[in-house]
């Protein structure tokens, strides 16, 4: 799963998945679940990084 953060707001969100077929993805913001457009949520929330993934110089 992957973790984005959102500067303006300080929340934190959770991707549960995204219906590629609709572009609507399934979120945990503030531990409720959303559903809402995939464009409009990278528009908002900014991916972080996991420490492993920044530690492992095979991973991109």
């Amino acid at each position: 799963m992957r973790y984005y953060y959102n500067p303006t707001t300080d929340q934190y969100a959770q991707v549960l998945g995204v219906d590629d077929r609709t572009g609507i993805a399934t979120v945990i913001i503030d531990d409720k679940e959303y559903e809402m457009d995939w464009h409009e949520f990278i528009g908002k929330f900014k991916q972080l990084r996991d420490k492993d993934e920044r530690s492992n110089p095979n991973q991109r």
